[in-house]
């Protein structure tokens, strides 16, 4: 196999493209130099004359051979090899990824998306860069999909790529939407617009944030701008320069400009300025402004309602969370529900990914469990298979907040897990952060205290300007935690911080960030009992208020924490009750320990075993250590005789090993995982010799079972 800079002397002179060939490449070297890369697919004929073509831009030239065709990255090495002296120039864990690939460092064992965005920013960063690829019926597999992806995203960028393949012979490029020549007819090539055009600048940019490029992005949105005065083109510019600002850390600022910029086209276009208004409220939300949030929400709605159709539909669903956020959740429902029948709609998750996120979230508070499940499956669905990475960690982040609702904490972890490693590769603090918190959230009940900390500490350290949700997370988090591990002065001490934030802002759902009970609980174990009744009391109203589910039998614990003997039965039986309602598994299994410690302290030791037997199969199927500890402590004191739980820990799996135990589990085979994860079907099946072995168990069948 040949790879090289610059053509051997030794190579044998190559015919002269035809005439027509000729002009095609040209035109496509031209465009790559004034920055709108592509490649093209030239079935029947080679590409060696076509190197002389480039004049003074950088050739990387490889060519595939039968041989090699079984041997991973070899195409990719070759193409690589005389820029590598550059990957310094690409993000630290893509440059780590390649490295790995192309056995330059030892095996980072995962990072498939790494290596493909890596490669695709790798080819940017030495441009302006002619690649060519010969022969590539017998390009090797692993090559395959990291060019594929960064061929299918050169626009706004000044890399040409020309790829040869044999007549007739079959090949990812020769299958795929790459325009193509045979011999001198040309297929599938279509005009694009001038790359000088700021139309062109504006599309690439597009790709480059949807593919993970924040900064190209914002460097082809200041050329854009640069060179137009259209303002529908500048406020297109101006509404993706917020909407990468605020997953970059700064979601109050990005409101702010959104707003303004809205401002500037409402005559001119309305809907237009109701989609940056829009998001301007979801940026809001999630600095921690609710107030501005419904104002500007409010404001988008009524631009909507001028064109109706998607973006009313949109500004609706906003209003919704907003309305939802401040304890309106009988108004905010049908609002939200409205974005149900758009879900099928490629289209339409291309262009409103960042606000059917929060919607879908938003269902998830108001335990509407089964349709938030159907709207993370799109939105996940769709940017797996469109290739658009950016748009995974929130909804991720948003999945893992439902499956830990839910009780099905592996697959919390492990969606958490992924949403913080594609956030770190998109370059998106933000979406980092909130992955961060997602982890905490199923450490701190698992006692995982270095885990917690760590993950709620870095999530702060990303977010310094002020994503306000951030702060309110964190300190929810570790008053979890410490409430776990049974410092309940600790608990109040952060979770009043909490409360007073949520005071501030106006956070009148009991759902949304869940912290209530713990800091009321936390009061009755310090025995501060008045501070728990009235901590009680402003949580039963709002329960009461919005007919939250878990809110109303989380105030029924609470009430039966705090009541006499002769009536506290009352209050748990109620709590139980509402239980069966929900679908939470964990705080079931709370009211049942705070039942079972009540039911011993008045002397119905016999009583008290059914609650607390239930209270710690459930903490020990969720790997709630600390919980299960107290649970089993207090079986003993019945005089129960209770052995060590020997269920398999599936803590002691890493992320990587978690997300492929949970993909196998549900029926995946090794290749499907392989695909869903960016990894290579031989790397899943070695990570998954590690989960049988850490799980003691020896078939697909027993994990499965492990982990219903």
């Amino acid at each position: 196999m040949v790879a090289q800079a610059l053509r051997s002397p030794s190579e044998a002179p190559s015919e002269p493209l035809p005439d027509e060939l000729r002009a095609a490449v040209q035109l496509l070297l031209d465009d790559a130099r004034a920055g709108d890369g592509a490649a093209l697919v030239l079935e029947g004929c080679t590409t060696a004359a076509a190197a002389g073509l480039a004049g003074d831009i950088l050739v990387l030239r490889a060519r595939a051979t039968e041989a090699e065709a079984e041997l991973p990255f070899a195409v990719l090495a070759d193409v690589l090899r005389p820029v590598l002296h550059r990957l310094e120039s690409i993000p630290a864990p893509q440059g780590e990824a390649l490295r790995a690939a192309l056995a330059l460092s030892p095996p980072a064992g995962d990072g498939r998306l790494a290596v493909c965005a890596g490669t695709l920013n790798l080819l940017v960063a030495v441009a302006p860069v002619f690649v060519t690829i010969d022969d590539a019926q017998w390009i090797d597999e692993a090559s395959a999909e990291p060019l594929m992806f960064a061929f299918r995203r050169l626009a706004g960028t000044r890399v040409a790529v020309l790829i040869g393949v044999r007549g007739g012979a079959t090949t990812p490029f020769v299958d795929s939407s790459l325009p193509r020549l045979r011999g001198a007819v040309a297929s599938g090539l279509t005009p694009t617009p001038a790359p000088e055009t700021p139309q062109g600048l504006l599309d690439g940019a597009d790709a480059a944030r949807a593919a993970g490029q924040p900064d190209r992005a914002l460097r082809l949105l200041d050329e854009a701008l640069g060179c137009t005065n259209d303002p529908l083109l500048r406020a297109d510019a101006q509404h993706l320069r917020g909407i990468i600002s605020m997953w970059r850390n700064a979601p109050a600022q990005a409101s702010r400009h959104l707003l303004t910029e809205a401002a500037r086209i409402e005559e001119l276009d309305a809907a237009k300025a109701a989609w940056m208004t829009a998001d301007a409220a979801w940026a809001s939300l999630m600095a921690g402004q609710l107030e501005d949030g419904l104002a500007a929400a409010e404001r988008a709605c009524a631009l909507g309602a001028r064109g109706g159709g998607v973006v009313e539909v949109l500004c609706s669903g906003l209003l919704g969370v907003a309305q939802l956020l401040r304890g309106s959740s009988r108004e905010a429902l049908p609002l939200i529900d409205r974005f149900a029948p758009l879900l099928d709609d490629p289209k339409f998750l291309e262009r409103a990914s960042t606000a059917v996120w929060p919607a879908a979230l938003a269902l998830v508070w108001l335990e509407e469990y089964g349709k938030a499940r159907d709207a993370f499956a799109a939105l996940v669905d769709f940017g797996r298979s469109h290739g658009t990475p950016a748009i995974l960690p929130p909804a991720l982040v948003g999945l893992s907040e439902l499956q830990f609702r839910t009780g099905d904490w592996v697959s919390a972890r492990a969606s958490a897990a992924e949403a913080v490693q594609l956030a770190e590769e998109t370059g998106q603090p933000v979406a980092h952060a909130f992955g961060l918190l997602a982890l905490a959230r199923v450490a701190a009940p698992q006692g995982r205290e270095a885990d917690c900390t760590a993950n709620v500490f870095e999530a702060v350290r990303l977010t310094p300007s002020g994503a306000g949700a951030v702060l309110a997370y964190a300190g929810t988090r570790l008053g979890a935690l410490e409430l776990a591990l049974g410092r309940s002065e600790a608990t109040i001490s952060h979770l009043e911080q909490v409360a007073e934030r949520a005071a501030e802002h106006g956070l009148d759902d009991p759902g949304v960030i869940q912290w209530a009970p713990d800091l009321i609980e936390a009061y009755v174990r310090c025995g501060r009992k008045d501070d728990a009744r009235g901590a009680l009391e402003r949580f039963e109203g709002l329960a009461r208020a919005t007919k939250r589910v878990w809110a109303l039998a989380t105030a029924a614990r609470c009430r039966g924490l705090l009541a006499p003997n002769d009536t506290f039965e009352a209050a748990f039986r109620e709590a139980l009750a509402q239980h069966t309602r929900d679908e939470n598994p964990f705080d079931r299994a709370r009211t049942e320990l705070c039942f079972g410690e009540r039911l011993r302290r008045a002397r119905r030791r016999i009583d008290a075993r059914v609650p607390l037997r239930a209270a710690l199969a459930c903490f020990e199927q969720l790997g709630a250590d600390p919980w299960a500890v107290r649970a089993r402590i207090e079986l003993v004191a019945t005089g129960e005789t209770v052995r060590s739980s020997e269920a398999a820990r599936t803590d002691e799996l890493t992320p990587q090993e978690l997300e492929i135990a949970r993909l196998v589990a549900g029926g995946a085979t090794n290749r499907e995982a392989a695909t869903a994860l960016y990894l290579s079907p031989k790397t899943i099946e070695a990570h998954l010799g590690r989960v049988y072995r850490k799980l003691r168990v020896r078939s697909r069948t027993e994990l499965a079972r492990l982990l219903a």
